[in-house]
């Protein structure tokens, strides 16, 4: 699933402090964080309807079993509380498709709920799609969402990903079928929008070492700066 994202605020302008970025690899040191992230049984019916509540740190880890590759975002973000905090404030999946390996899919998208609405969501899964089709090679990216998760869902689509269909599915966690928007972003209208843009070139970062992005090294202000 990849829901619980944010959107930018409306009153964001062009003279407002600047955050810097970057994605990691998972590291499981954030698990117990990722965790609590999740506040109420909605969020995590609407995150991932196949696990069971409450959700702990053996959960989130347990989410990587049948996974290829994990991601942590970072950011250092003059307008938040948080910008000083040694962690995360997203975690997110792509995954490879079952006798598809040139599709990949989007899995349990999460924010840290008190940096939601500053636009971090949207360019968690722009550096997501960025590094899908760019370092991984994939023609496209899927994900499935709520329809009652609009927020989501306008996120997404500023991201350009379309409804693609709709899809079901029984849980036996919340002993009900579930219906769910398929959502698609393809390739080349990203390579063609990036370039319109002229944007190609600069992606948010990818840092293969969490280590170096623990809060106050000098490598993690410097990895951070690249974007």
């Amino acid at each position: 699933m990849s829901d619980l994202i944010a959107i930018p605020r409306q009153n964001e302008t062009a003279s407002s402090p600047v955050a810097s970025y970057c994605i990691s690899d998972f590291d499981a040191l954030y698990a117990p964080l990722i965790a609590s992230w999740v506040r109420s049984e909605e969020e995590l019916t609407w995150l991932a309807p196949g696990t069971a509540p409450p959700l702990s740190a053996s959960k989130v880890i347990a989410w990587g079993n049948n996974v290829g590759y994990r991601f942590l975002f970072w950011s250092t973000d003059p307008t938040s509380d948080r910008q000083g905090l040694d962690g995360p404030i997203g975690y997110a999946e792509l995954n490879r498709m079952p006798k598809r390996s040139n599709q990949m899919w989007i899995g349990h998208f999460v924010l840290d709920p008190d940096c939601r609405g500053r636009g971090h969501g949207q360019r968690f899964v722009q550096a997501l799609l960025r590094h899908a089709f760019q370092v991984l090679t994939a023609s496209d990216v899927l994900l499935v969402v709520f329809p009652e998760n609009k927020t989501a869902i306008r996120c997404y689509e500023k991201c350009g990903m379309i409804i693609t269909g709709r899809e079901r599915k029984y849980f036996k966690n919340t002993h009900c079928t579930h219906h769910f928007y398929r959502m698609e972003a393809k390739r080349h209208q990203f390579e063609e929008t990036t370039m319109a843009r002229g944007t190609q070139g600069r992606g948010i970062p990818f840092v293969r070492d969490t280590a170096q992005l623990r809060s106050g090294t000098v490598s993690r202000r410097r990895a951070l700066n690249q974007s």
